[in-house]
């Protein structure tokens, strides 16, 4: 790819694996990578969404109502449903371990909607596939 260490991380991101040079200096250039320790909250349910994140490492947990429902780990891409309704956050998000996240905020998130078909398509399946999850019952 190159030698630019945000791009070979992005690349690796199933999100943006279909994306050519170009397009992962795009997304680069719209987020930043941070690193976290284990039991940062990220989000709150109730909250207004102000950001989505996708997690390069490390693994966390997704509360609603008092209850872990689910965990999400390398790859996954969480706060993205409260950008697109603009509903406040439908549950609380919180690291177990360590992790490197890519914190992409509303009006960037916009616009790699809006500028990458494939990036679109790959957050609508991400967010059908959570809700045939959801359907079936809680993932650990």
């Amino acid at each position: 790819m190159s030698n630019d260490p945000k791009l070979e991380l992005l690349a690796g991101v199933p999100l943006f694996e279909q994306l050519d040079k170009s397009e992962l200096q795009r997304v680069g250039a719209l987020a930043d990578i941070i690193d976290l320790p284990a039991g940062r909250t990220l989000m709150r349910e109730g909250e207004t969404g102000a950001e989505a994140m996708v997690i390069v490492s490390g693994t966390a947990s997704i509360d609603k109502a008092g209850e872990v429902i689910a965990q999400r780990g390398p790859g996954a891409i969480i706060g993205e449903m409260a950008l697109i309704s603009h509903q406040p956050r439908s549950a609380t998000v919180k690291l177990e371990t360590d992790a490197q996240l890519l914190v992409i905020g509303r009006r960037e998130f916009d616009a790699l909607m809006h500028e990458m078909p494939s990036v679109r398509k790959n957050v609508m399946e991400s967010l059908a596939m959570r809700l045939m999850a959801s359907e079936a019952g809680p993932s650990h």
